[in-house]
């Protein structure tokens, strides 16, 4: 006992002396500094001891931005229909709605008249020719030049034959002349239906035209609506909904309205119905393959 005296009561003289000294600044640091330190380690203790014994809960994803696609997908439908009016007003100019046919048949047509009007002028000439020479022989059997019986006869024979002759020649030149006529008739409809085909094409391509040209300014202003819609959406549904665009075509980001998909109106499961009210996670339909929504 005497030497544990001896041993810590200067130890225990030289503490209280150093304690009831005034400190310096540089001292007062240190010790500061040294109780920093070690309330900092102690805190650190004890949150990883809190880390360990009770773990955090895992905060929920915020929900996804469906409302930016949603215009987006807005913006496409229209651009769909841009376009596709785009290509039906240049099919429509490359298709002149049948004039090249029209005028086709009107070709057939007028050589079909032009053939049946070079008939009737034939036939018009032969029975010209025929009453030529049925008049010469009358004029010569009435002229009293001939005399003799016989010839007579033989000259009254041959006007008998001659008016025979001329009597068919008659019809014939009558059915030739209703063949001008009727080819005449088609001909002209044709002509008056190939001039109504050709105004209404020149009609159309005016307004095809103008059309083309409002267009070619309005495309591009929905475009970059849409380029700065895509920059805005979340990253985490534009890939997804740029690959069923590609794949699928039209919509297809679909909202559930009455516990169905409202593309293909299947029934959804409770569980991926569940999934989808959440909108916090990529849910698509079973049946279409749409990317589905909850409509707030």
């Amino acid at each position: 006992m005497r030497y544990l005296l001896a041993f810590c009561l200067p130890m225990y003289i030289a503490r209280t002396t150093a304690l009831a000294q005034p400190l310096t600044p540089s001292a007062t640091r240190k010790r500061v500094l040294h109780k920093s330190i070690a309330y900092s380690t102690r805190d650190e203790n004890c949150i990883m001891a809190t880390d360990l014994s009770f773990p955090q809960r895992a905060r929920p994803m915020p929900p996804l931005a469906f409302g930016i696609l949603q215009e987006l997908q807005a913006i496409d439908l229209q651009l769909d229909a841009l376009q596709s009016e785009v290509a039906q007003l240049e099919a429509a100019l490359v298709d002149n709605g049948g004039i090249e046919t029209a005028r086709g048949t009107l070709a057939v047509l007028t050589k079909a008249h032009e053939a049946a009007s070079a008939t009737l002028r034939d036939a018009e000439l032969a029975l010209a020719t025929l009453t030529e020479e049925i008049e010469r022989k009358s004029q010569r059997l009435y002229s009293g030049s001939v005399v003799s019986s016989r010839e007579l006869e033989a000259l009254q024979a041959d006007i008998a034959q001659l008016m025979q002759q001329r009597s068919a020649r008659e019809d014939n030149a009558l059915q030739a002349m209703v063949a001008a006529e009727e080819a005449e008739s088609a001909r002209a409809e044709q002509q008056e239906h190939l001039d109504s085909l050709e105004s209404s094409f020149a009609t159309l391509q005016k307004e095809c035209g103008e059309r083309l040209r409002e267009l070619a300014e309005e495309i591009p202003k929905r475009e970059e609506e849409r380029a700065a819609l895509a920059a805005q959406s979340d990253r985490l549904l534009a890939g997804p909904y740029e690959s069923l665009r590609s794949r699928l075509g039209g919509q297809v980001l679909v909202p559930v309205s009455q516990g169905r998909c409202t593309f293909c109106h299947i029934a959804l499961p409770d569980t991926q119905l569940r999934r989808t009210q959440q909108n916090q996670e990529l849910v698509y339909c079973d049946s279409c393959g749409r990317l589905l929504f909850a409509a707030q």
